[in-house]
């Protein structure tokens, strides 16, 4: 997980106000030799200064994840 929230006096310009991160993974052990897993992240920003007001963007992520140790 991961916030930013920056002062608005600091930000002179910037469109971002806001932004998150949130994420988890899950592995699984197919073989000694291979996994599996499906990693999962969450994107949430606020945007300012944009028509009409202020914007909100949010955005799921799905991975699948296959790892070979040799």
């Amino acid at each position: 997980m991961g916030i930013d929230d920056p002062r608005d006096s600091d930000l002179k310009g910037a469109n971002i106000e806001r932004s998150a991160i949130y994420y988890t993974n899950l592995v699984y052990d197919v073989t000694k030799f291979l996994k599996s897993g499906l990693l999962y992240a969450y994107f949430d920003a606020d945007y300012r200064n944009l028509e009409p007001g202020r914007m909100k963007a949010r955005t799921h992520a799905f991975e699948w994840m296959r790892q070979i140790n040799f």
